[in-house]
């Protein structure tokens, strides 16, 4: 069985960043945030690949389709300039990622840290904004 997993990336997942490593690139950061028993994420532009912490050990490698949102992602951020100029290409979003059970910790949930709450509050609140904008558009149009 699989369930939905919401992953933030955060303002500090692409401050710590680095350009064109797959295991140290924003999604990779907060992939392996989300999710505790993942030892490496390795993200390309179109997949992750999942080691979980007993994979030297015989435990299984799972290979996963990153969303388009998270794809179009690493490939702006591996394309713009470093620096201050991320921030101005690429922003903190969210994705959802369909993970085997057997990689999420079992018993209680984890409280999700403040920072992953704000950055989906931020990304809720941009979607009503445009959501606004362009109802503001078709009326203007009618």
């Amino acid at each position: 069985m699989n369930k939905n997993i919401t992953i933030a990336v955060t303002r500090n997942h692409i401050r710590r960043g680095i350009k064109m490593e797959p295991k140290h690139c924003p999604v990779s950061l907060a992939i392996q945030e989300a999710l505790p028993l993942i030892d490496i994420a390795l993200v390309s532009t179109q997949a992750v690949d999942l080691y979980p912490l007993n994979w030297l050990d015989g435990g299984r490698v799972v290979f996963l389709t990153l969303p388009k949102a998270a794809a179009s992602f690493v490939r702006k951020f591996d394309s713009t300039p470093g620096g201050l100029l991320h921030y101005l290409f690429v922003r903190p979003f969210i994705f959802c990622l369909d993970v085997p059970n057997d990689l999420l910790p079992s018993g209680p949930q984890r409280i999700e840290a403040p920072e992953k709450r704000r950055a989906i509050e931020n990304v809720e609140a941009q979607e009503k904004k445009e959501e606004t904008i362009c109802s503001l558009r078709v009326a203007k149009t009618r």
